[in-house]
């Protein structure tokens, strides 16, 4: 977390800019005009990479059938399976 208290959130001017780090790479988001619209665009990124909920800002908007990506190893290779949802 950073002083702006949410994650991926930094200041920019008088705008708020959104970052992820998604495989060891800065992923821009976007420059928004409210830190919370900012966290917003992080958490849904976050989802869409598959991190757990606890990654998260605003857990309270997290659906409650969501299920992380899972990462499996197979022979060095990493395979993320797609997002898994209760029906």
């Amino acid at each position: 977390m950073n002083t702006i208290g949410f994650k991926g959130v930094y200041k920019s001017g008088e705008k708020f800019q959104a970052t992820i780090n998604i495989d060891s790479k800065l992923q821009y988001l976007g420059t928004f005009d409210t830190p919370k619209e900012a966290a917003q665009a992080f958490d849904h990124a976050a989802i869409q990479a598959g991190r757990r909920p606890s990654k998260l800002n605003f857990l309270d908007q997290v659906s409650k059938i969501y299920k992380p990506k899972k990462k499996v190893q197979a022979g060095g290779v990493v395979i993320v399976s797609e997002v898994e949802r209760a029906v």
